[in-house]
């Protein structure tokens, strides 16, 4: 069982301006790093993303399963499901009926409608495919937490620019950034 993105946000959670004020580059003509700043903005959501499991823009993800079970876990915080497809015993790729199954958005689930059975999959490496949109909408609905988790972490990159191109490599993210990120963690994989 994985997540795949489908769909890449369209904007990331802080934009270039804000974090170059963050990093204290005020003059407008001052763009020599603004290319590096914006790929280190890109790097340090997608890092976050990876530690709390979860979409902080809008995003299109696509969940893979080799059998059905109660229910799937999705990309938190769950916005809508797509489509619940899989590959049935002739492998045919066919999509279920959308009154088959029930759409959590409080629990970022899928799971089995009151009175339905899953069809039967074909035995199959991820012969079932469930494609849902995932994330808290737009930049500025993103949690202040979170923005500032990844402001910390491209300062912290842009700091320490000397030592990594002096062939010391950082390799360890700030404590404060996993700090701020720890109430967004999904655990759910845990229990």
């Amino acid at each position: 069982m994985t997540n795949r993105l489908t769909t890449a946000p369209t904007e990331e959670p802080i934009s270039l301006a804000e974090m170059r004020l963050q990093i204290g580059i005020t003059g407008n003509d001052d763009t020599a790093r603004d290319a590096v700043i914006s790929s280190r903005i890109t790097s340090a959501r997608q890092w976050a993303e990876k530690h709390t499991q979860r979409a902080f823009v809008t995003q299109t993800w696509t969940y893979y399963a080799s059998v059905f079970t109660d229910y799937f876990d999705l990309k938190l915080d769950l916005q809508s499901v797509t489509s619940v497809k899989y590959i049935d015993s002739d492998g045919v790729l066919k999509t279920l009926d959308s009154s088959s199954y029930k759409v959590d958005l409080v629990n970022s689930r899928v799971y089995l409608a009151y009175g339905e059975s899953w069809p039967t999959v074909r035995n199959e490496v991820n012969a079932i495919q469930v494609e849902h949109i995932s994330g808290y909408g737009l930049a500025e609905t993103v949690p202040e937490q979170i923005k500032e988790a990844i402001k910390f972490t491209v300062g912290h990159w842009e700091n320490y620019q000397s030592t990594i191109e002096g062939a010391e490599r950082i390799t360890t993210i700030p404590y404060a950034v996993t700090q701020l990120l720890a109430p967004y963690v999904d655990l759910r994989s845990v229990f």
